[in-house]
């Protein structure tokens, strides 16, 4: 399996040509071949300035500092209710600490939701990479959500490459405890 990095490195070195056959894609139009991506797609963006493909990476990844929550989850809305009372009541610090006991290991292999765009015409052969994150409540398309919204097009108009993905729990990306395993130590940890 892959790691999300040794992905990112292949689209750099892509970005190079170095070895890479190409896609053909809509209209006659070439896109990077990705090794790595699984179920891929080839597109372009939203405004057209970049040729991208999508697909599922696998990913291993293991972290020892998820925190180990000793809590059980509310099981109705009352409960939720109380839970966040207590929380602001207290300040927040104390009643988080008493929530957790220590840390934990969590490890796995996990689908990463992925997209790899390079710029259309003469930068196509670019070496610069930008790695792109959503946060809550937003998927990867964030970065690439209309033609004059797109975040894609605008890089790749000044000459990068762009890799954006999806986070545990969002799209078709793996879903995963929320409590124990979908925390900041194993989603960056996903990132090496």
């Amino acid at each position: 399996m892959k790691t999300f990095t040794s992905a990112l490195i292949g689209a750099a070195a892509l970005a190079q040509n170095v070895n890479s056959s190409l896609l053909s894609g809509p209209a006659g139009l070439e896109f990077p071949n990705v090794t790595g991506l699984i179920n891929h797609t080839v597109h372009v963006s939203n405004g057209g300035s970049a040729h991208c493909i999508s697909g599922i990476v696998k990913v291993n990844a293991t972290t020892d500092k998820n925190l180990k929550f000793a809590y059980n989850l509310p099981s109705n809305q009352s409960q939720v209710t109380r839970t966040l009372v207590s929380l602001w009541s207290s300040g927040g610090d104390g009643y988080v600490k008493s929530l957790t006991s220590g840390t934990q290991r969590v490890t796995g292999s996990y689908d990463i939701e992925a997209t790899y765009c390079l710029p259309a015409g003469e930068n196509s052969k670019t070496t610069k990479v930008q790695l792109l994150t959503h946060g809550i409540g937003v998927d990867r398309h964030y970065w690439d959500f209309a033609s004059g919204y797109s975040y894609v097009d605008t890089a790749a108009a000044a000459g990068y490459a762009t890799f954006l993905y999806n986070r545990l729990g969002v799209g078709a990306s793996s879903k995963e405890d929320p409590l124990n395993a979908v925390q900041s130590p194993l989603e960056l940890e996903i990132l090496e």
